[in-house]
């Protein structure tokens, strides 16, 4: 695909030159997988956002994040109770101190 951008021609869309006020200036796409065009749209989709709806995105995203801690963690240790699991997740949060001064669990001993 061919985009034009300023007064540029560029195949290669994860790596483009922008002409602004007379120097090229590189943009590369956040994700080596993603057109610029769709990564345009997304950013702009992004800004049509209210507050509330980016809020609420993020807390989908980092309750993803949670779910599949957790599916790690019931993987490795499939025996684990729900107080384990809580702990072996505080463990990948939380420094090595905090968690042996907080909750009495050493993640070196215990593991993640």
């Amino acid at each position: 695909m061919t985009i034009k951008i300023g007064r540029v021609w560029k195949s290669e869309v994860s790596y483009i030159e922008i002409q602004a006020s007379g120097r090229g200036m590189a943009y590369k796409t956040q994700s080596c997988d993603t057109s610029f065009k769709v990564e345009r749209l997304l950013i702009e989709a992004y800004r049509r956002m209210t507050p509330h709806e980016k809020a609420k995105k993020i807390s989908q995203l980092s309750q993803t994040c949670t779910d599949l801690a957790v599916a790690g963690i019931r993987s490795r240790y499939p025996k684990a109770d729900d107080r384990e699991i809580r702990l072996r997740l505080g463990a990948l949060r939380l420094d090595r101190q905090t968690m042996i001064e907080a909750f009495g669990w050493d993640p070196h001993k215990e593991g993640y």
